[in-house]
C-alpha cells in the first residue's frame, strides 16, 4: 500500500517500521494491515475557500461560537473564517 511509512509516522505510531518506545498500538502484521485499510486517500482537490464558505454560512445562521479544529485544515479554515480581535470574515 503506498504510504505506509507516511501514515505511520504522521498519527505518531512510530518511526516506520519501529513503534515508538511504550507506544500501545498493536503489534503484529494483522494490526498493521487494519490500520492501513481504515486510512482514505485524498479523493478530491482541497479548496479551503469552499470549506471556509461552508463554515461562514454555518455561523451566519447559528451566531457566534468557538470553532475547535484538528490539526492543519481546521487551522486554515479558523485564518480564513473569522479575524478574533474584530469578530469579522477575512476576505
Amino acid at each position: 500500500m503506498p504510504n505506509e511509512q507516511l501514515w505511520f509516522n504522521q498519527f505518531r505510531i512510530g518511526l516506520w517500521p519501529e513503534s515508538f518506545k511504550g507506544s500501545q498500538f498493536p503489534r503484529g502484521q494483522a494490526a498493521l494491515e487494519q490500520f492501513f485499510q481504515s486510512m482514505t486517500p485524498n479523493t478530491g482537490p482541497y479548496d479551503i475557500d469552499v470549506a471556509s464558505n461552508g463554515v461562514c454560512a454555518l455561523l451566519e445562521k447559528t451566531g457566534p461560537a468557538i470553532l475547535v479544529t484538528y490539526k492543519l485544515d481546521g487551522l486554515d479554515i479558523a485564518a480564513n473564517v473569522y479575524t478574533p480581535a474584530k469578530g469579522s470574515r477575512n476576505t
